[in-house]
């Protein structure tokens, strides 16, 4: 049985922050909650159960906190360097440290450093998926309100990266660490490149979303259990989740418009306007020199007449 789609809009905002100008650092606890979207809904979520094995276990820890360290510079603005995680106490003097996670050319897939060429490296990190996505480029994509926008995917080596480490898999991406040992693990929607032992061939297909990802329960020998024995040895699709960022405000497109696209128009209007306007005082500065040159010549010239007709004095 499949139930389907429900909608949850992430609302985020940055608390606790401490700025470093220094070191180039910027310090803060990101807090986020979700809001339903029913519009976008096939129903409430909250009047439909759904039953999958031990994912209660999955439910958010309300007594952990994090704190995250990005940098501000131009070279590396918004990347994430460190993630700590802690536990909750009544003041941030009083937070007891856990983990602590360490990163490079990571960002939470929101804002970027100026000057990002094709052959940047980009991993996208987001806490809840709690393990980083490699990102490969795509190519470009002109936007309607004027700019150049370059396109990247999530790269197959994400989903191929635990391929030859124990229990690990080939096309899916291990996240047992970081739920409490459950065997979770995200790959593609509907397996795609995934290892073919997983999933019938004829099933793989590319979706046209923004970020599509899959939540999987690997199973092991369940067997000594009736009601879930059917499961022993599998891997369970549970949940297919797709994230989409809405597009900017429409005041920020307005000022993309300026920028790229009425902006050029009139700076080029602007110079055309200001190269006849050099060309004519050029022009007319020449036709004034030549106008002064021929007058200077004449005066001279009848200067040199009424001397040779002055008669002279004796």
């Amino acid at each position: 049985m499949q139930f389907g789609q429900v909608s949850f809009v992430e609302i985020r905002r940055n608390g606790d922050v401490e700025l470093n100008e220094e070191a180039g650092e910027l310090w803060f606890t990101p807090h986020m909650s979700v809001r339903f979207l029913p519009g976008e809904s096939i129903g409430d979520p909250r009047h439909v159960r759904v039953t999958v094995p031990s994912l209660a276990l999955m439910l958010y820890d309300n007594n952990t906190m994090y704190r995250m360290k990005v940098g501000i510079t131009d070279k590396d603005k918004w990347s994430i360097k460190v993630l700590s995680k802690y536990l909750k106490g009544k003041s941030l003097d009083q937070q007891t440290p856990l983990e602590s996670y360490n990163f490079t050319n990571t960002y939470e897939g929101v804002s970027y450093p100026p000057g990002l060429t094709p052959s940047s490296p980009l991993n996208v990190y987001r806490i809840g998926v709690c393990r980083p996505l490699n990102l490969e480029y795509k190519g470009q994509k002109h936007l309607e309100y004027g700019p150049q926008a370059m396109v990247f995917k999530i790269s197959d080596e994400t989903f191929h990266r635990d391929c030859g480490v124990p229990q690990g898999m080939c096309g899916m991406l291990d996240l047992s660490k970081c739920t409490y040992g459950i065997p979770i693990a995200i790959s593609r929607t509907h397996f795609l490149h995934s290892d073919p032992k997983l999933f019938d061939r004829k099933m793989g297909f590319e979706l046209q979303t923004n970020l599509s990802l899959q939540l999987n329960m690997v199973m092991g020998d369940v067997s000594f259990n009736k009601e879930v024995s059917m499961f022993s040895n599998m891997t369970v699709p549970i949940a297919y989740i797709k994230v989409a960022q809405p597009e900017v405000f429409d005041n920020f497109k307005l000022v993309l418009k300026i920028v790229y696209v009425w902006g050029p128009n009139v700076l080029l209007c602007v110079e055309i306007l200001m190269l006849i306007i050099g060309i004519t005082l050029i022009a007319k500065a020449l036709k004034l020199y030549w106008t002064n040159r021929h007058c200077d010549s004449e005066a001279s010239l009848v200067t040199a007449i009424d001397e040779k007709q002055v008669p002279l004095m004796t």
